[in-house]
């Protein structure tokens, strides 16, 4: 009785995350329309969203080795303003990671020092903005 009670919960929850992954959203749908739509993108935001970004000063990380150094800021959704993901000229965009859970997606510029790597994550079946770092030179 316990095998099949075992074996009726296994296959229940592999039922389960099978349809989950079928019920998540298309990311590259999800991309174009948070790239270019101010009121998509505010609706898809993980509150309060992280930003890194730098503050310009070199800190030394080990013996002679240089960094910029970070800092983080939380921005309320109902403070955030309106990121244009797609008026960059000369940068190239691509999924750096991926899975059914989250998605790291990096913008580059092609030789002009721009770099941002937003983090999206699956909430229900969607993607949302939990994070972004400039790391922009």
């Amino acid at each position: 009785m316990r095998f099949l009670l075992l074996s009726f919960l296994i296959l229940f929850c592999s039922e389960a995350k099978a349809q989950q992954s079928d019920n998540l959203e298309e990311f590259e749908s999800f991309i174009i329309n948070f790239k270019k739509d101010s009121t998509f993108q505010k609706s898809r935001l993980i509150n309060p969203v992280t930003i890194i970004y730098s503050t310009g000063e070199l800190v030394e990380v080990e013996d002679g080795l240089y960094e910029f150094a970070l800092d983080t800021v939380e921005v309320p959704s109902e403070d955030w303003k309106y990121e244009s993901l797609s008026h960059r000229e000369n940068v190239k965009s691509s999924i750096i990671s991926k899975s059914s859970e989250q998605i790291q997606y990096r913008i580059q510029g092609l030789d002009n020092g721009i770099l941002f790597i937003y983090t999206f994550v699956s909430k229900n079946g969607k993607w949302f903005l939990k994070q972004y770092k400039n790391d922009s030179t």
